[in-house]
């Protein structure tokens, strides 16, 4: 049987203590052709030297800065396509992942030219039999995927693989040629919603995402993130709006629009009652931002 070549990138900025778990457990898969590279988004934390000592096998990146999710990953994108890799797979630093899932997540790409993106069955770092992600569904009039299975315990009612609307970059295997074919991560998003992006991309030009439960990861969610809360509401209020602008239009765009300016009312009514103005000022700056962007370099669908 021959074994498609994947790259496994992990992108890491200041989570030095995750990032080593995340690479024991990357270092235990079974799979019999990949590499390793991790990507430091500019890291403070001793990072990089901690990776260095440990891992002395993977092919270590060093961003100067931050570049964000999108464009962090981008620079281990095209890494990895130098080294005429078949597949890439994004993978969270915030993440331990089973010893099996690459050979899952290969063998159901390689049944379909047309399946570009696969996904696995994703839970709770620390409730591992709780459910963080089983699949999407996408919802009609805002085109943004609602993930299936959340907060569920697993019995294996997800146990069905199949076409999904939506891959989460928390583990996200691309097929070489459709990156070849639409391109990288749209770095605009920094983070948050730039994996939607890039699935509602992959779509429009007739590629399947796939979700396969037989992969399992368990994650942290938002570990980079979540003792920030100001920056976490303002990126994924600015990434919401860019999806929007970028993939909808007409009539459409203009009733999600108008929810969004509700749900910003409600934002602020929430925060005020909770004291958290920092928060609710974050959220609508990152709205504004966002508009700001798409008025200043127009729509582009790539």
């Amino acid at each position: 049987m021959e074994h498609p070549r994947v790259a496994v990138i992990v992108l890491n900025w200041n989570g030095r203590s995750d990032t080593i778990e995340c690479l024991h457990s990357v270092m235990d898969l079974r799979y019999l052709n990949y590499k390793t590279i991790v990507v430091d988004n500019g890291s403070t934390d001793g990072s990089v030297e901690a990776v260095q000592k440990e891992f002395p096998s993977v092919d270590l990146l060093v961003n100067l800065r931050n570049l964000g999710f999108a464009e962090g990953n981008n620079v281990g994108i095209r890494h990895a396509l130098s080294d005429e890799v078949d597949y890439v797979l994004l993978l969270n630093n915030d993440t331990v992942v089973d010893p099996w899932l690459l050979d899952t997540l290969i063998a159901t790409a390689e049944t379909d030219e047309e399946i570009g993106i696969v996904g696995p069955k994703i839970y709770y770092y620390d409730q591992p039999d709780t459910l963080w992600y089983a699949g999407a569904k996408e919802q009609w009039l805002r085109r943004m995927p609602a993930t299936i299975g959340l907060d569920e315990i697993d019995r294996g009612q997800y146990d069905q693989a199949r076409e999904t609307a939506f891959i989460y970059g928390t583990a996200m295997l691309i097929r070489r040629q459709l990156l070849e074919e639409i391109g990288e991560l749209d770095r605009r998003f920094f983070a948050y919603h730039e994996d939607a992006d890039l699935c509602m991309r992959a779509r429009r030009i007739g590629y399947q995402c796939f979700y396969d439960p037989r992969g399992l990861v368990w994650h942290k969610v938002s570990a980079a993130t979540r003792t920030r809360p100001q920056i976490q509401d303002y990126l994924r209020a600015r990434g919401r709006i860019l999806f929007f602008l970028k993939h909808l239009e007409g009539l459409r765009l203009v009733v999600v629009l108008f929810y969004e300016l509700y749900r910003l009312l409600k934002v602020w009514i929430q925060r005020l009652w909770q004291g958290k103005i920092a928060e609710a000022r974050s959220y609508s700056r990152g709205l504004w931002d966002g508009l700001s962007e798409f008025l200043l370099k127009g729509r582009s669908r790539t």
